[in-house]
């Protein structure tokens, strides 16, 4: 969640939808790869070059690393527990923890906003007044 909670960044809400879809991406590769069942060096590496190749055409390069770091995790739990659902829940947690952290950039930014606004009008109003008194 602190990944995608940023209340100074102008693209918050771009940063939190874009670790969900890289999150998406990461865990179902995963779960694809660990469907195939052929546990091998070779196949680990065919599924980070996908991940690579698909998160670059969907434009999301610079969530790349979340999306492989799912991938990693989803292939480390499901050899593990051996079961698909691991990714969907790994996939699930992330979006509702992304979603949160949009939440709470959304709430800072009014909050922020609406004290900037508050400070703009004190300024305005001392820079009238000055020259208010100076005619």
């Amino acid at each position: 969640m602190l990944l995608a909670f940023s209340p100074d960044d102008k693209d918050a809400k771009k940063v939190a939808y874009d670790r969900m879809k890289a999150n998406v991406l990461g865990s179902v590769i995963g779960m694809i790869i660990f469907l195939i069942h052929v546990p091998s060096l070779l196949l680990n590496c065919i599924g980070v070059l996908f991940t690579i190749v698909i998160a670059t055409a969907l434009n999301i390069q610079s969530t790349t690393r979340s999306a492989m770091a799912a991938f990693i995790i989803v292939l480390l739990y499901e050899q593990k527990d051996a079961s698909p659902h691991v990714a969907l829940e790994r996939m699930f947690c992330v979006i509702l923890g992304c979603l949160i952290a949009l939440i709470l950039t959304l709430i800072f930014d009014v909050v922020i906003y609406e004290e900037k606004r508050r400070r703009y009008l004190r300024k305005a109003t001392a820079v009238h007044r000055y020259y208010s008194r100076q005619k």
